[in-house]
């Protein structure tokens, strides 16, 4: 299958707009964005009809500027199939596997108090990964793992956080990174040409800082391009990538935040290698793989199956779109729910079926009894 033919239909997309300064879409963007971070809404609930109203609120921030208030981002499936839904603010959201298996345990114990037997849905963390094989187009890599970590300043769960290299390519892809992060603007998100803006709070900048110093005193590893930390006027984590001798914890660990690990392996050693890749993490997010060639495509798609949920072939592992890839994934991850598809919609009603007949038996006799 290496060697076949293969028809690329052409791709046929809406008009792409640049949004470059001063252009009619970046003013339009703009100003909605000013006029929204000085706004403030309250979420409603309502229940049979009836707004349950509390004077009991509180303020919930984004991120990173943490002096605006916003409301919510309603948990549209199960809303629009007609299930209530009460949503829980908090300041500082933990999704983990450990909090998510306590909560189904909970509602296990509680099982003979259900009127049926109850739906659960959750996210937790991802581990992601992105293989690259000898046969990749160089430039791809360097930007996958550019794109795949640091928007977002690496803190969504689609995040990567974890990349093999061929020791061939090494030398060239680490150059270019190491030019494309060098390049990176680090600023507040009113500065729309910032690529990285402030971590969530300040909880999560200690915890990503120490790593980094962890990883500054140690010899296993080495940080190849910045790892600067800063919290004088917010913060801000620099983008780093840090080069490893070993598989070590920044291998295994769910970073969340503008940190990648790269590890180099022989080329010769790619079969075993996603192997290990398969056996790493808890997690089965997203993943990527990088390769020319379709019968190291095929196989490595063979033995990921069940190690990556959403799985990106030569792109970034961070690409779910709604209605055309969807976002679920399995093992500890999520329960593999397939948001921004119908499938995601399915998961929250219960299918009832009736037959109707108009020409009924009257006799209980049939045909070949006589």
């Amino acid at each position: 299958m290496s060697s076949g033919f293969y028809t690329i239909h052409p791709t046929i997309k809406e008009p792409i707009k640049s949004y470059k300064n001063d252009s009619p879409e970046f003013i339009e963007l703009l100003t909605t964005y000013k006029k929204m971070y000085h706004s403030q809404i309250n979420v409603l609930l309502y229940i049979d009809g009836e707004n349950m109203k509390s004077n009991n609120t509180i303020p919930i921030y984004p991120t990173p500027e943490h002096e605006h208030k916003i409301g919510e981002l309603h948990p549209a499936a199960p809303v629009m199939m007609e299930n209530v839904c009460i949503w829980k603010p908090s300041n500082s959201q933990i999704y983990s596997a450990k909090v998510l298996k306590s909560l189904w345990k909970q509602i296990g114990n509680n099982i003979s108090t259900y009127r049926t037997y109850p739906k659960i849905a959750g996210e937790t963390g991802g581990k992601d990964s992105i293989w690259v094989h000898s046969s990749a187009n160089l430039k791809q890599v360097a930007t996958a793992i550019t794109r795949g970590d640091f928007e977002y300043k690496g803190q969504k769960c689609l995040t990567a956080s974890r990349v093999y290299i061929p020791i061939s390519l090494c030398p060239t892809i680490k150059k270019k990174l190491i030019s494309d992060v060098k390049s990176i603007t680090i600023e507040s998100s009113l500065n729309t040409k910032a690529y990285i803006n402030a971590v969530i709070n300040e909880n999560s900048f200690d915890r990503i800082a120490s790593l980094i110093e962890q990883v500054k005193l140690g010899s296993a590893s080495e940080i190849i391009v910045r790892g600067g930390c800063n919290k004088s006027e917010g913060c801000f984590i620099e983008p780093t990538v840090i080069l490893i001798k070993n598989l070590n914890y920044t291998m295994f660990t769910e970073l969340f935040g503008p940190v990648i690990t790269i590890f180099v392996y022989e080329d010769s050693d790619w079969i075993n290698l996603l192997k290990i890749i398969d056996q790493t993490s808890e997690y089965a997010l997203k993943g990527a793989i990088l390769s020319e060639g379709r019968y190291v495509i095929d196989y490595a798609s063979d033995v990921l199956e069940d190690a990556v949920g959403d799985f990106n072939i030569n792109y970034k592992p961070t690409g779910a779109l709604v209605g055309q890839q969807p976002f679920g994934d399995a093992r500890s991850s999520v329960t593999n729910d397939k948001a921004g598809s119908i499938l995601n919609l399915l998961r929250w009603v219960s299918s009832h079926t009736i037959k109707e007949t108009f020409f009924a038996a009257k006799d209980y006799k049939y045909l070949f009894l006589g």
